[in-house]
């Protein structure tokens, strides 16, 4: 509710990404100290919040999936959700940060990725938008990574995927129309770009423009 929204004194400091249904803002308590991220995105991608929200309940305890919520809230032409910060910043800000990632870091990333995707592949979702930036990096030493941004996923399990959507350079070939006649898609489009960022981890270079 509003009340419990404002139960507390919270500043604004600035943009730190933005994902596909909005930007996130980083904000700190003023008077008891700490930091949130809040996304805000307009009501009319209110069903990206509402998929957002349905997959957090199903996946919210596994390890490699989702930042904590903390709460949220709509206005008239706004929707505010909180979120716990990762003070670590996301993958594509920490390969920016590193001259070239070693090769233990890009196997251990590599695999949490991927637990994460076989729970989520196995709840029947694809992410859709799988790419540097929709991954934090919840810890540096251990390496300890999560997914987040559901805000443009799909369930596969009783339906394929119609809809053509995602990032450029990190999109299937499928989803570009290089395979003519092929209008439906599988959650092996999340394994196509996890496979364009383990080749930007290694060599610093994305494998398409």
């Amino acid at each position: 509710s509003k009340r419990i929204w404002e139960k507390w004194t919270w500043k604004r400091l600035w943009v730190i990404g933005a994902g596909a249904s909005g930007e996130i803002w980083l904000e700190e308590e003023q008077k008891l100290g700490g930091f949130r991220a809040v996304k805000k995105m307009p009501r009319r991608l209110k069903p990206d919040f509402t998929r957002e929200l349905l997959a957090f309940v199903k996946l919210r305890e596994h390890p490699h999936l989702f930042v904590q919520f903390i709460g949220w809230y709509e206005s008239r032409d706004t929707i505010f959700l909180a979120m716990e910060y990762i003070g670590y910043g996301n993958l594509a800000e920490y390969m920016r940060r590193q001259s070239k990632m070693v090769d233990f870091e890009v196997k251990e990333i590599t695999k949490q990725i991927l637990e994460g995707l076989e729970v989520l592949h196995g709840k029947g979702i694809c992410h859709r938008d799988l790419k540097p930036e929709n991954v934090l990096m919840a810890s540096i030493h251990p390496i300890w990574v999560k997914i987040t941004d559901f805000g443009i996923s799909k369930r596969t399990k009783d339906t394929l995927l119609r809809t053509s959507c995602g990032t450029s350079g990190y999109l299937a070939p499928e989803l570009l129309g290089i395979f003519p006649g092929k209008r439906t898609f599988t959650h092996a489009l999340d394994i196509w770009s996890l496979g364009t960022m383990v080749y930007e981890m290694c060599t610093s270079i994305k494998p398409f423009h």
